[in-house]
């Protein structure tokens, strides 16, 4: 298996949380965006809210992983954000994960179902 392929017959543990999905997938455009844009468009597409107390150290501890690159402003909140290519290539990563459990549940469910109807008959 080389490193990029998924062994569908198990579940792979997180490399990002769900926050900081979101953040990196809305940050995904390359432009620089402020933190308030983030959770705005957070919100709007993921249909989840970050409240600030939350929001700014999950910016602060992506951008110390290296996914994203922060241009300083007057405060911290009005620094902006640009996704780095870590953070795509960990983005990226991450969600053939999800994929990989998803298909691993689906083919559990499937499973399930099959053993429910020869049961049944």
């Amino acid at each position: 298996m080389s490193g990029n392929d998924i062994d569908t017959d198990r579940t792979y543990p997180p490399l990002l949380t769900d926050k900081q999905r979101e953040v990196l997938a809305a940050a995904f455009d390359g432009k620089s965006r402020k933190g308030l844009d983030l959770r705005r468009t957070v919100k709007k597409v993921f249909e989840d809210t970050i409240n600030p107390g939350t929001l700014y150290p999950l910016l602060g501890r992506t951008v110390e992983s290296g996914f994203l690159q922060e241009q300083p402003g007057v405060d911290a909140r009005s620094n902006s954000y640009t996704i780095t290519q870590s953070g795509k290539d960990v983005l990226e990563e991450d969600l053939q994960r999800l994929e990989g459990n998803i298909d691993y549940a689906k083919r559990k469910l499937a499973e399930y179902d099959d053993r429910q109807k020869s049961l049944n008959e």
